[in-house]
């Protein structure tokens, strides 16, 4: 793996996590308590809300420390699956970057979300979905990220392997 591409890595995780980081603080700091809507028409609505999750995904129950727990063995298995994808990337050259861009964004966004559980006793959530009386839990942006990563990681996958 090149130096620059190495470099573009870091900068990814970096920036993810800042990103991540700075709109959690914003919306904590500047947006009302009952929130912001950005859009309120039937069937659709959508806000600003600042929440602190102290459950697993979805709002699933579980006591912050066994949170905390949890999520440090998922950060430990990305970090492994990225050392394995860099091992691998000599080898298999189709997944190579696109692998290791996914695992980092998917990495540092768990990390984001870790170090609100560390900080904050949950996971700072802000933007809530309502579609006809179906209410989309709450989630941030390190969510929306883990989820479009790791969708496109799995779409990359069966793409090479099928």
């Amino acid at each position: 793996m090149s130096r620059p591409f190495k470099l573009t890595l870091l900068l990814i995780g970096v920036f993810t996590l800042g990103a991540d980081q700075f709109l959690k603080l914003l919306m904590i700091s500047k947006i009302p308590a009952d929130g912001i809507f950005l859009l309120n028409t039937a069937p659709f609505t959508a806000r600003l809300i600042p929440l602190v999750n102290e459950g697993l995904a979805f709002g699933l129950p579980m006591p912050n420390g066994l949170a905390i727990g949890f999520v440090s063995l998922i950060c430990a298995a990305l970090i492994f699956l990225l050392i394995k994808a860099k091992a691998a990337a000599a080898t298999d050259a189709r997944l190579k970057k696109y692998e290791l861009v996914c695992l980092t964004l998917i990495l540092t966004s768990a990390l984001s979300n870790l170090l609100n559980r560390v900080t904050h006793g949950g996971v700072i959530d802000f933007f809530e979905l309502i579609i006809y009386n179906f209410h989309w839990p709450a989630f941030n942006l390190a969510d929306a990220i883990i989820v479009i990563s790791l969708g496109a990681l799995i779409t990359k996958i069966n793409k090479v392997v099928i």
